[in-house]
C-alpha cells in the first residue's frame, strides 16, 4: 500500500526515544568537559601559589645569606608578607625559625589558607647558615 508516494516500512525519520539518547549522550559529554576545565582550574590556582610560596622562601633566604652572619638570629620567629597570599592566622603566611648555634639552621616556612577551590597548604624550605666570615 502506498501513502503519499512513500512504502509503510520506509519511514526514515527519528524516534523520541533516539533523540534523548542523542541528547543525554551530548549532556553527558558537555558535563565531562566542564570537569577537566574545573579540574584544571583547581590545577592552575594550586601550582601558581605554590611558586609564589617557594619564590619567596628563596628570596628569604638569600636575605638572611646575604647578611652579615652574625645578624641571622635576628631572623629568628620573623614574619614576612608573600604576594596575595594569606596567612591562615590572617597575619602574614611567611616564618623565619633559626636554630641551632654551628651552623645555625635557617628554616624558612610558608603557610597559606584556603578559600574557594585553593586547600590550605605549606611550603618550608631549610638551609644551614655559615658563621665564617666571607
Amino acid at each position: 500500500m502506498r501513502f503519499g508516494g512513500r512504502t509503510r516500512g520506509s519511514n526514515k525519520g527519528l524516534t523520541l526515544i533516539e533523540l534523548l539518547v542523542a541528547m543525554s549522550i551530548l549532556a553527558l559529554g558537555g558535563v565531562a568537559g566542564l570537569m577537566i576545565l574545573i579540574q584544571a582550574h583547581k590545577s592552575n590556582t594550586v601550582a601558581r601559589v605554590k611558586t609564589a610560596a617557594v619564590n619567596a622562601a628563596e628570596q628569604r633566604l638569600e636575605e638572611i645569606f646575604r647578611d652579615a652572619p652574625s645578624n641571622v638570629f635576628s631572623f629568628n620567629n620573623t614574619t614576612f608578607p608573600v604576594g596575595d597570599l594569606v596567612a591562615p592566622a590572617g597575619g602574614n603566611p611567611g616564618l623565619v625559625t633559626v636554630t641551632g648555634n654551628s651552623p645555625p639552621v635557617v628554616t624558612v616556612t610558608v603557610t597559606w589558607r584556603g578559600q574557594g577551590t585553593l586547600s590550605p597548604g605549606q611550603v618550608t624550605m631549610t638551609a644551614l647558615r655559615s658563621t665564617a666570615p666571607r
